[in-house]
C-alpha cells in the first residue's frame, strides 16, 4: 500500500518496466489502481485507464506520439474511467459491458468513489464536480482466445473470472508477461459472494499452468506481483472447504481474499 497525498499536478506516478512497457499509477486514492503503456512499431495501447479523475490522455503523450487505444481487463469504475478520452476502446464481450460503454456510470452512483474517505491526504483540487464515468460507445468488443496484436506485442485473451464475470488477464507468451488484472495484487483481492470462488480458483489454475510466465504486472497497489504470490493464492484456495468465500481468509500480509456482494 503506498499511500501517498498527490495532488492534480502529480496525480500520477510512471514507471518504466521494459524498453516498451511504462506503468502508471494512481496513488493518491485508496484504489491505488495502475495501468500499463505499451508502445509498439506502429500504435500504442494503454491496459485499463484508471479512474477518470484526470486525464490519462495526456500521460500518455508524454511518452508517445503513437495513435493510441484502450485494452480494458474489465468494466469496473477504476478500470474504465478515462476510456471517452481515446478513439478505439477493446473490451469483454459480455453483456454489462456493452451497456457500461453506452451508458457510462451516473455521478450517483459514482459519489462513494470521491469521498475523502477514499483519498490519502486532502480531495485534490479540480476535481470533477460532479464525477462520473463518461461513455464510451466507440468500444468495440474480444473474447477469450483473442489475440490482440500490437507489433512487437501479441496479447492473448485469457478469461479469467472470479472478481466479476467479465475479467480477463492478458499473456504475452514471448515476454513471459502476464497483465494480471483484478485477480493478482498485492492487497484485498475481492471475489463475488455467488460463484466467485469457483470460477477464480479455475482461473488460477490457468494462470498457473501458463507456459514460460515470468513476469506479472498487477493492477492494483505495485509495479510488480512477485510470482511466488501467484502459487500462494493457489495454496490458499486449495485450504478452502466451503462452496463459497464466506469470510476473509488471510494470505500474506496485505493480500487477502474477500467475499463481496458486487455491482461496481
Amino acid at each position: 500500500m503506498n499511500r501517498v497525498p498527490h495532488a492534480k499536478e502529480n496525480w500520477y506516478t510512471t514507471k518504466q518496466i521494459t524498453d516498451r512497457i511504462i506503468g502508471i499509477a494512481e496513488w493518491g486514492h485508496t484504489e491505488e489502481v495502475l495501468s500499463f503503456l505499451l508502445i509498439g512499431d506502429h500504435e500504442a495501447a494503454v491496459i485499463d485507464t484508471c479512474c477518470g479523475f484526470f486525464s490519462l490522455k495526456e500521460i500518455v503523450q508524454q511518452h508517445t506520439d503513437l495513435p493510441c487505444k484502450v485494452i480494458n481487463t474489465h468494466q469496473h469504475f477504476d478500470h474504465i474511467g478515462n476510456n471517452f478520452e481515446f478513439d478505439q476502446v477493446l473490451m469483454p464481450d459480455h453483456p454489462e459491458n456493452h451497456t457500461r460503454a453506452k451508458e457510462g456510470l451516473s455521478a450517483e452512483f459514482c459519489a462513494e468513489f470521491v469521498e475523502p474517505k477514499q483519498f490519502w491526504g486532502k480531495v485534490p483540487a479540480g476535481l470533477p464536480d460532479p464525477f462520473s464515468i463518461k461513455p464510451f460507445p466507440q468500444a468495440t468488443f474480444f473474447k477469450d482466445g483473442d489475440i490482440l496484436e500490437l507489433e512487437p506485442f501479441k496479447l492473448e485473451v485469457l478469461h479469467t473470472p472470479g472478481h466479476c464475470a467479465d475479467h480477463c488477464c492478458f499473456y504475452e507468451r514471448n515476454m513471459g508477461i502476464l497483465f494480471g488484472g483484478d485477480n493478482l495484487y498485492d492487497g484485498p483481492i475481492f471475489l463475488q459472494e455467488k460463484g466467485g470462488l469457483a470460477e477464480y480458483r479455475q482461473s488460477i489454475e490457468r494462470l498457473c499452468a501458463l507456459p514460460g510466465l515470468k513476469q506479472i504486472l498487477p493492477s492494483h497497489n505495485g509495479f510488480n506481483f512477485p510470482m511466488s504470490k501467484l502459487h500462494q493464492i493457489r495454496d490458499a484456495l486449495a485450504e478452502i472447504k466451503t462452496a463459497e468465500l464466506e469470510e476473509t481468509v488471510v494470505i500474506d500480509g496485505p493480500m487477502l481474499l474477500m467475499p463481496v456482494p458486487y455491482a461496481a
